[in-house]
């Protein structure tokens, strides 16, 4: 019996000592699956964070935080968005400890850039808070409006801002009421007198669909107040009657760039969406004639005569951009797309 009972004390004994030491195994660091990272503007990328020892028992969570979240973002999930070109520290928490994990965002080419490469006449991207007729190339712009007011708002990524356009109050018949008077001062091209080669880029956004909102107005070259370019109601755009044959091109709340490429003495006339060529054929416009052609002193952005731009809702402007040819279909590529506020979650 004695023997026993010594044998069941030293069994319990060493069950003690086993569940004691697996207690003890405390988390004394923290490793990450990479030292560093490199990665593109608007790339994701992953971390994930280890116990040291890797079998101790992890009682909290990992925690993230960037030293510079202009360069580089990071949420609790270990996940990485590369937000601006430049090199930055991620740190992982547990508890008081920490690691660190390098990154660095590559360099990218920006809009600005693109478009200074192709030869820009003309830029402006309202991100001026002390002047929103600010250009970027080209002259300022000058704002008109007999209602409400031109204003800056968030635009498609943080930190920058767009324009409002005040929609027209007026009722139908009446004169223009809100534009931007904007002075390209490009010469006269394309075998004329007017302006007959350029393309026009705009980044903007809706607030509904189903109403018009005008683009593009020449009533002080040629005495029509009616709108040149619309985006229309059945969601098709285009120069006023050429319009996409195709509807159903955009939706509301979301960022687009709209890209209008005119060669009246070629004939060819030519609609991009996001890099996306929607339109092309021959040009209805003769060298010179009023719709098609543009003023070779300024043109009207986003007016309309009759109540039709944006029919109570506010059209919201990025950028705007000409030039005085016709961009090829290699040359628009290289524009991109409007950069957007990725969907990034920091929690």
């Amino acid at each position: 019996m004695k023997i026993k009972n010594i044998l069941l004390s030293l069994g319990l004994i060493a069950l003690g000592m086993s569940g004691c030491d697996e207690g003890e195994k405390s988390v004394t660091g923290i490793s990450i699956d990479r030292e560093s990272i490199t990665l593109d503007v608007d790339a994701l990328t992953t971390l994930i964070p280890y116990p040291v020892p890797w079998d101790a028992a992890v009682s909290e969570k990992f925690t993230w935080t960037s030293d510079d979240r202009n360069i580089a973002r990071v949420n609790n999930r270990g996940q990485v968005l590369g937000f601006n070109p430049g090199e930055t520290d991620l740190v992982c928490h547990y508890g008081n400890l920490t690691a660190k994990v390098h990154v660095k965002v590559n360099s990218a080419v920006s809009y600005e850039e693109r478009l200074k490469a192709l030869g820009v006449k003309g830029f402006w991207d309202f991100n001026d808070p002390a002047d929103m007729t600010r250009a970027i190339v080209g002259k300022p712009l000058e704002l008109v409006n007999g209602c409400g007011s031109f204003t800056l708002v968030n635009g498609p990524r943080e930190g920058e801002s767009a324009i409002r356009i005040p929609h027209d109050e007026r009722p139908a018949g009446t004169w223009l009421y809100n534009y931007i008077k904007c002075f390209h001062n490009i010469p006269a091209n394309g075998g004329g007198v007017k302006v007959n080669k350029y393309t026009l880029v705009y980044d903007v956004w809706m607030p509904v669909v189903g109403v018009y909102y005008s683009l593009l107005n020449n009533w002080h070259e040629y005495g029509d107040a009616d709108g040149d370019i619309f985006l229309r109601p059945g969601r098709d755009f285009g120069f006023r009657g050429h319009y996409t044959s195709a509807n159903n091109h955009f939706n509301a709340e979301t960022w687009y760039r709209f890209i209008f490429v005119v060669d009246n003495e070629a004939g060819i006339l030519t609609y991009y969406l996001n890099g996306e060529e929607k339109a092309r054929g021959g040009v209805p416009f003769t060298v010179d004639a009023s719709m098609g052609s543009l003023a070779t002193d300024f043109i009207e952005l986003f007016g309309d005569e009759d109540g039709e731009n944006g029919q109570g809702n506010d059209l919201l402007c990025a950028s705007f951009a000409i030039f005085d040819r016709a961009l090829t279909r290699e040359e628009v590529t290289q524009l991109g797309n409007i950069r957007i506020a990725i969907d990034f979650r920091e929690d």
